[in-house]
């Protein structure tokens, strides 16, 4: 199926090869250094990893939801073009450090988990986008939109890029928290 796919295909695996090399650094550190905050009170690695697992988690249910009502309508669409363009909001002029919705921001009870759980999370929450976009040809993806903060809205095809560039961000972020340490 994924052979159909090339867009998505090419955007999950650049989302994949990404978090393996961001990760990778973050191996040597226990829990308790997961979740340390910098002197100047940015995020630890663990508050912008369980931030993308929620960001994955909430994309999943809005599109457990919204491809069933929205499916119909773009396959008569389908024979038109679409924008298979990677989408960038942090490459924007417009972007100027947004604050995370609070039903994606992490919380205390989420500090219980260590690296390799928030890993699998990560992985879970992509293997279920993998598998209900993967369920519809890129020709009728191409045709359903949702809201996408900065970038106002993304058709389906364009949501794998912008999820790279969303975790590319975070992961930026905790690059910097490496060098501090």
């Amino acid at each position: 199926m994924p052979d159909s796919h090339p867009h998505l295909t090419r955007y999950f695996a650049q989302l994949r090869e990404q978090r393996e090399q961001a990760l990778a650094p973050l191996q040597p550190f226990d829990r308790e250094q997961l979740w340390l905050r910098n002197p100047d009170g940015q995020w630890s690695p663990g508050e912008h990893l369980t931030h993308l697992v929620k960001v994955g988690r909430a994309l999943g249910n809005l599109l457990t939801l919204y491809l069933p009502v929205a499916s119909p309508v773009a396959w008569l669409l389908k024979g038109r073009a679409y924008n298979s363009e990677p989408v960038d909001i942090f490459q924007r002029p417009e972007y100027k450090g947004m604050q995370a919705m609070a039903s994606v921001r992490p919380i205390a009870a989420d500090r219980a988990n260590a690296l390799e759980t928030l890993t699998d999370d990560l992985e879970q929450t992509l293997a279920r986008l993998e598998e209900l976009l993967y369920r519809r040809s890129e020709s009728v993806l191409g045709h359903i939109r949702i809201p996408y903060p900065i970038a106002k809205s993304i058709n389906l095809v364009q949501l794998g890029s912008t999820m790279a560039a969303h975790e590319a961000h975070h992961f930026r972020k905790v690059e910097n928290w490496l060098r501090e340490r």
